[in-house]
């Protein structure tokens, strides 16, 4: 797995997490007054959950800078950390800690909605629940490997969020999400069926990177500019 020390961030200089949630200066920009503010694009929220922990990265999107705490498990605040903006994506991607994976079973296998949801509950017994439902069987048996990745605490549920402020006032915030099961056996994503079901469609990293980038708004989303080609946004849903 990527380890957040090792990728392609650099420490902030900022004083605290608070960053996080206000503007931060641009480096070598002025405005009247003093330094000129990083002005607010959208933010994103990367939670990432298994049996044993669960921790969330939380991530401010400015015009220039991505800023964002690196918490470690359960949430404990590591230092601020920056990025160019345009490495949005790579960003939310590495704070996923998502590698190279195998491909699961060809076939879209049914699972209750309900199990998926719970891998990302607070609640620690909630989500070992939701694993040793996994684990027994009740969901996809695509290989042994699946089911022992939630015996061993190894299977995880990673949920993105990027939400921004509707360019008509009248219109309230915009959220897109994108929840994906991650195993050494290999990745899937939830898709919702009209009878209330979901079935988990099998993928791969190359794929989740297209959905990352199709959940970062345009410009013509942040009312900043005209439309232009963007993937589209075509995941699974997200709780």
């Amino acid at each position: 797995m990527t380890d957040l020390r090792t990728a392609p961030i650099q420490p902030a200089t900022v004083a605290d997490s608070a960053a996080v949630r206000e503007p931060a200066p641009v480096a070598g920009s002025a405005g009247v007054g003093g330094p000129a503010i990083d002005a607010l694009r959208c933010r994103a929220e990367v939670r990432v959950a298994g049996a044993g922990a669960a921790w969330t990265h939380r991530v401010r999107v400015g015009a220039a800078t991505v800023t964002l705490d690196a918490p470690g498990g359960d949430g404990d605040p590591g230092p601020p950390v920056a990025a160019p903006t345009p490495e949005l994506t790579t960003v939310l991607f590495v704070l996923a800690q998502l590698g190279p994976r195998p491909r699961l079973g060809p076939a879209p296998a049914p699972v209750d909605p309900a199990t998926v949801v719970d891998l990302l509950s607070p609640d620690g017994t909630v989500r070992a629940d939701a694993a040793r439902t996994l684990a027994d069987g009740g969901g996809p048996t695509w290989s042994d490997g699946w089911r022992r990745s939630w015996s061993d605490g190894t299977g995880r549920a990673v949920n993105w969020r990027v939400t921004w402020p509707s360019s008509d006032p009248a219109v309230g915030p915009t959220e897109r999400g994108l929840l994906v099961v991650d195993t050494p056996a290999g990745l899937a994503v939830p898709v919702g069926q009209r009878s209330g079901r979901a079935l988990l469609v099998p993928t791969d990293p190359t794929t989740i990177w297209l959905h990352l980038l199709a959940l970062v708004p345009g410009d013509d989303e942040l009312g900043l500019g005209p439309p232009h080609g963007r993937p589209p946004h075509r995941p699974g849903w997200s709780p």
